[in-house]
């Protein structure tokens, strides 16, 4: 099962907004906690002065208060997302002063060229089938200054049979109809970074954690001479 834009946007305004916080806090309970968990997921990553971060699919804001508490006090950081509801909860809990929510599409977004320093794409490409995964990587690029940088958390796949049994439990997807559990299949099967570095990204580096159940993936933007090497 694969929900339609319209249809996604609905469920999250209307339903999934109401009980999301929560079940984020339940989700990453075996992994430290949500704050915690996200912090250990964003510790590759180096923050620098006056940056312009873009958090895509940030719903409630829970990577985008990580990146606020991370980034220094005199950059600028954005959260998108399509779900009204979900920014209307993000809006509600934010104490930054550099943090800003605003809605759209992530696929095609009204920000110019080269405009980001960097881009975060938290848990929100499993969600997505491969045309769609593809476009919001393209579009990421084309915000990206020629020396910015992607950040991506995902889920992973697990080597060992017991964790990978374990996920299968814990983020329900042995319940019939969750509609993540297709394009969960084809996110892995095509591979996080493979689809960056088709996209046009270079310099790819993946961090595992917590038994390989979740991946960090960070990729630069390619010059457009290098596209043509």
């Amino acid at each position: 099962m694969y929900y339609n834009k319209k249809t996604y946007k609905w469920l999250y305004d209307h339903l999934h907004s109401k009980y999301y916080d929560l079940l984020m806090k339940q989700c990453y309970l075996p992994f430290g906690g949500e704050i915690k968990c996200r912090k250990i997921l964003l510790e590759h990553i180096e923050f620098h002065q006056h940056e312009i971060i873009l958090d895509m699919c940030c719903g409630t804001g829970g990577t985008t208060f990580i990146i606020a508490e991370k980034a220094d006090t005199d950059s600028e950081i954005i959260g998108i997302d399509i779900s009204t509801g979900q920014l209307n909860k993000a809006r509600k809990k934010n104490i930054y002063k550099n943090v800003l929510f605003t809605e759209g599409n992530v696929s095609h977004t009204k920000f110019t060229d080269n405009f980001f320093h960097k881009v975060f794409i938290s848990f929100a490409l499993h969600e997505m089938k491969r045309e769609e995964r593809l476009s919001v990587l393209s579009e990421a690029k084309r915000i990206l200054l020629n020396n910015g940088k992607i950040i991506i958390n995902e889920i992973d796949k697990p080597s060992s049979l017991t964790i990978r049994l374990f996920t299968w439990l814990w983020f329900y997807y042995w319940l019939p109809l969750n509609p993540e559990t297709p394009t969960r299949k084809g996110m892995l099967k095509y591979g996080i970074t493979d689809e960056v570095e088709e996209s046009g990204f270079k310099n790819i580096l993946k961090f595992n954690y917590f038994k390989e159940i979740f991946q960090t993936v960070i990729a630069g933007k390619k010059h457009k001479e290098e596209n043509h090497t």
